[in-house]
Parts: structure tokens; sequence; C-alpha cells
């Protein structure tokens, strides 16, 4: 009787076993927007980000990062969520916060490092601070701000600048 089968059974069952050996937790991060350009944000302008991502041009929340165990994070959620739990290997994590637009690509804002973040077992790490999100400049931010028919650099309150504070 050939022995192959029987140790093709135990390889093949040592390898299900190692793959399921993976200790996981989660993590929740919440975010909000300013609705004023000011940095840092007063206290009384934060406002939900249902409210405020598209209205100030931010339209996703793009996280990156890694673990102490050689781990990484690269997703993109729904700015107007306001928040996403995700499952991650447990471990030491630093996570890094950018604001994208509807193409996916970064805007050219101050990117919020979170660092230090322990992910337990079978646990949801939910001590995380609030990110405040701040919004693009109006000349730049892809919205008709004041309702004219013309969109940032096409609207003359701009004049040409794309940093301009109005539209």
């Amino acid at each position: 009787m050939s022995q192959r089968p029987l140790l093709f059974g135990l390889i093949l069952v040592g390898g299900l076993l190692a793959a399921g050996c993976t200790s996981e937790g989660s993590y929740r991060l919440v975010w909000t927007m300013c609705s004023t350009p000011e940095l840092p944000c007063p206290d009384s302008a934060p406002e939900p980000a249902a409210a405020g991502c598209g209205a100030h041009g931010v339209d996703g929340v793009r996280i990156t990062g890694g673990s102490a165990e050689g781990d990484s994070e690269d997703i993109v959620a729904v700015c107007s969520a306001g928040e996403i739990v995700r499952k991650r290997p447990v471990g030491r994590w630093n996570l890094v916060v950018h604001q994208v637009d509807i193409r996916g690509a970064q805007i050219n804002v101050a990117d919020q490092n979170i660092a230090d973040v322990v992910i337990a077992e079978d646990a949801v790490t939910d001590t995380l601070p609030v990110v405040v999100l701040q919004p693009r400049p109006q000349c730049d931010d892809d919205v008709d701000n004041d309702r004219d028919g013309r969109v940032d650099i096409a609207d003359p309150e701009c004049a040409g600048d794309t940093m301009g504070a109005t539209e």
C-alpha cells in the first residue's frame, strides 16, 4: 500500500490548520468634515460627513498603513459614510488617512497620521481619535458653490486662481 495518499492528506490538513491560525481583530475609524478651511478646525465647525463631504469636494477617504508584524492596509471608503470598521490581523499598526476626490486622486491637504493603533484579538479597537477632514478651496473642489452654472476655474469669481477661497 502506498504512503503517498496519507502523506498528501497530512500536508493538506497541516496547510489548512496553518492558514486558520492568524488572529484577527478590527479597528473602527470615524471622521467628520470641517465646514471652514481654518486649521485647526474650530470646535464649532465640524459637521457630519454625510452633510459635508460632497459639499466640500471630498468624495473618499483612503486609509493606508502597516503593522509592526509586516501586514499592510490600503482601503478606500466613501466619505459620506463617516466611518469604517475593518478586520485586520492582530498587532500594532500605524495608519494614515488621505482625502481623495471622485477619481480616487489624493487631494492636496495634510494627511492625518494615527500612530500606535493596537488591534487586539476578537475585539474592535474604537479608541482612535476622530479624524476631521479639511474642505478643498472652493475654486478647486469640483462643485458649483454659488450655483451660477460655472465650476471652479470656469467661474469668473475664481479669476483663474484654483486656490481661491470663494466661488
